[in-house]
C-alpha cells in the first residue's frame, strides 16, 4: 500500500510514504532497504535511485499541476512499518543517512495513543484505534 501524506505541501515538501505492516512476518530487514537484499525489489524506490527519480519527478508534475502544493516542492521517501525484523536497530540511522523518513512500530503506536484519546469521531481509523488501544483497559 502506498500513502502520500501532504501536510508539509505548501510549505515545499511533499512526502511520499511506503506502508508495510508485515504484522504476520519477521518483520521489515535492513539487508532489504539496501541492493542486493533478498527482498529488496519490495523497497524499489528506497534501492533504485533511477526509478525514484523518475516517480518523484511525476508526482511533483502531478500535485503541482492539481494545485495539491507549490511549484516544485522537495519529495522526500518514508517508510512506515509496523513490524522490523527482531534486533534490527540500524534503520532509522540508514535512513537518516540516504535521507528518507523513518516511521517505525514505536511511531505508529504513539500516533495510534494519540488518537485514542480524541474525543468523538466516526473515522473508521479513529475508531479502530480506540478499539485497539483501550482494548486491554
Amino acid at each position: 500500500m502506498t500513502l502520500i501524506v501532504l501536510p508539509d505541501c505548501f510549505v515545499g515538501t511533499v512526502r511520499k510514504v511506503e506502508c508495510k505492516s508485515y504484522l504476520d512476518s519477521p518483520g521489515v530487514n535492513i539487508n532489504d532497504l539496501t541492493p542486493g537484499g533478498k527482498y529488496s525489489r519490495r523497497y524499489k524506490l528506497f534501492n533504485e535511485p533511477d526509478l525514484r527519480q523518475v516517480v518523484f519527478g511525476r508526482l511533483k508534475k502531478q500535485l503541482t499541476e492539481a494545485g495539491m502544493c507549490a511549484p516544485n516542492p522537495k519529495v522526500r521517501l518514508a517508510l512506515a512499518a509496523g513490524n522490523i525484523a527482531k534486533g534490527e536497530t540500524d534503520i532509522p540511522a540508514l535512513f537518516k543517512k540516504k535521507g528518507f523518513v523513518w516511521f517505525g512500530p514505536d511511531w505508529i503506536m504513539n500516533r495510534l495513543k494519540e488518537i485514542s484519546q480524541t474525543g468523538y469521531d466516526n473515522q473508521v481509523a479513529s475508531v479502530v484505534s480506540k478499539l485497539w488501544v483501550r482494548g486491554g483497559k
